[in-house]
């Protein structure tokens, strides 16, 4: 992996997703990240980026099979390694695999169906300081 320090804003990044070693990563709850999750699944993560006033966040993040659901923080989403079944309210299902990429408007609620270990980048906006 070639990038800076996570834990300043940089103007590079340049990671392969597979070879990034994660660590250990809390399960989200509401309070934290705005969403429940049904039972005890795996979660690991990396900061690869983040802004200096912690609003604006590049990550990946991996997830065992488990179901969950919550409100986007107004995301886009790229699979790395995984399948993942969407309900988002008031629209059509929908599916990402590997090489799917996927933009969440703030505030959908959604639910996902992890049914297999996702890997994925990640990279948010938002209005608030984020918990990553």
């Amino acid at each position: 992996m070639t990038s800076p320090d996570a834990g300043a804003a940089s103007l590079f990044v340049n990671v392969n997703p597979e070879a990034v070693e994660l660590e250990p990563w809390p399960l989200p709850t509401m309070e934290t990240e705005g969403m429940e999750i049904d039972g005890e699944p795996g979660r690991r993560g990396k900061v690869l980026w983040r802004s200096d006033d912690r609003r604006s966040v590049l990550l990946i993040e991996e997830l065992e099979p488990c179901t969950f659901r919550g409100r986007h923080g107004g995301e886009l989403v790229y699979l790395v390694s995984g399948k993942v079944t969407g309900r988002p309210e008031g629209q059509p299902e929908y599916e990402m695999g590997p090489g799917y990429l996927g933009r969440f408007e703030p505030g959908l609620w959604d639910e996902w169906v992890v049914e297999e270990t996702y890997r994925k980048f990640l990279y948010v906006e938002a209005d608030r300081e984020l918990p990553y």
